[in-house]
């Protein structure tokens, strides 16, 4: 009896500890980032200045889309850190694209006038870029690969310039 219960505890001890080294060595999980995998769609939205662009024009490069609004406070909060990460990470191979939903020029220009973000904030006035997306809340991030692949998704606000997630997007920019 003694040697099945020590069998059955040295059992149960292994599966644990292999499950938690297993959570340590997946990024994804670590980060608590949703794993998906399929083909970003191609939406189209607008910089400040009026100018439309597509997100197939990011191929290539590893990407951070993230949809916000200006009275979103989680959103609110979580953009200097946005900021931070694409600096530590850089524009070479990695883009931040922060694509307002629902809301006028003005309204956005007013909140990042003066900001000094490192990343490019775009217009959704429409929401049409929004809706292949079928996020249900915001801040909704996804990171899309160099080859236009959804690869994750965030729902909430994080410290995106921890330096798990600036290693975690470095490797991104690194592999093919």
């Amino acid at each position: 009896m003694k040697i099945i219960f020590y069998s059955l505890l040295i059992f149960m001890f292994s599966a644990l500890t292999w499950n938690l080294v297993n959570a340590d060595d997946d990024p994804f999980e670590r980060l608590n980032i949703t794993k998906m995998n399929k083909v970003a769609p191609n939406i189209t939205f607008q910089t400040l200045e009026g100018n439309n662009v597509s997100l197939v024009r990011y191929r290539g490069k590893v990407v951070m889309l993230n949809f916000w609004a200006t009275w979103c406070g989680p959103c609110r909060v979580e953009m200097p850190s946005m900021s931070r990460l694409q600096t530590k990470v850089g524009d070479t191979h990695f883009k931040i694209l922060a694509v307002s939903i629902g809301e006028n020029k003005s309204t956005v220009q007013s909140y990042v006038s003066g900001k000094g973000f490192s990343f490019q904030v775009f217009l959704d006035q429409t929401r049409q870029a929004w809706k292949p997306y079928a996020t249900h809340g915001i801040p909704t991030t996804y990171i899309i690969n160099k080859r236009g692949y959804i690869i994750g998704q965030v729902i909430g606000a994080r410290q995106w310039d921890s330096e798990q997630f600036v290693s975690f997007f470095k490797s991104l920019t690194a592999s093919n």
